[in-house]
């Protein structure tokens, strides 16, 4: 058998050999079998929401009634403020309860409503078993609100911005995982998409 020929069977012995030893390799590095499902203790739970297009409009409404609470203990001057417990978490109480004893220690009376739009969905999160998480931007337009105190002087800045960009977090109600709460509102720092 000429050399040549002795060589080509050579190389591809290599090659089988080597073709085997890598297929040997990769079987070792390939992943697990899909184990099969028992009994666990922490089963998957389902999602609160649907969609992000669901969380979204959750949002949307729990903003709203939250909004509404908001412009009409504002328009009576502070007055009974935990009217406002049932649309925020517990964490945010505290907050939103300062705010409104200042405009009852300052003696101003709102007049008007806030409103928002331009909302959109910054993450949906299910949180664990029915507890949800939601993330929006959106634009406080604050407009028609003006404060005037007890002798009914005008309190509001004239230099005021009028339409301000925020995110919004909310969480799950603890009566129902389908009803949001606001859980924190920020001034948006970064480029104003109210404009």
């Amino acid at each position: 058998m000429p050399y040549i020929d002795r060589m080509r069977i050579l190389v591809r012995r290599i090659l089988a050999g080597s073709a085997v030893l890598t297929a040997l390799a990769l079987a070792g590095c390939a992943a697990a079998p899909i184990p099969t499902w028992t009994n666990s203790p922490d089963p998957v739970v389902a999602p609160v929401f649907a969609s992000n297009d669901e969380a979204l409009a959750a949002a949307v409404t729990s903003y709203e009634a939250y909004g509404a609470m908001s412009n009409q203990i504002t328009n009576e001057g502070g007055v009974n403020p935990e009217r406002i417990t049932d649309f925020v978490s517990d964490a945010y109480l505290a907050v939103v309860l300062g705010s409104f004893a200042s405009v009852q220690d300052d003696g101003l009376v709102g007049s008007g409503s806030s409103a928002f739009d331009t909302v959109s969905l910054v993450r949906y999160d299910d949180d664990s078993a029915a507890s949800a998480s939601v993330r929006v931007y959106l634009c406080l337009d604050v407009t028609d609100v003006v404060f005037t105190d007890l002798g009914g002087n005008v309190t509001t800045p004239p230099e005021r911005r009028n339409r301000i960009p925020l995110e919004v977090s909310l969480i799950s109600s603890p009566s129902a995982s389908t009803k949001l709460v606001v859980d924190k509102e920020e001034t948006w720092p970064g480029n104003d998409f109210c404009s």
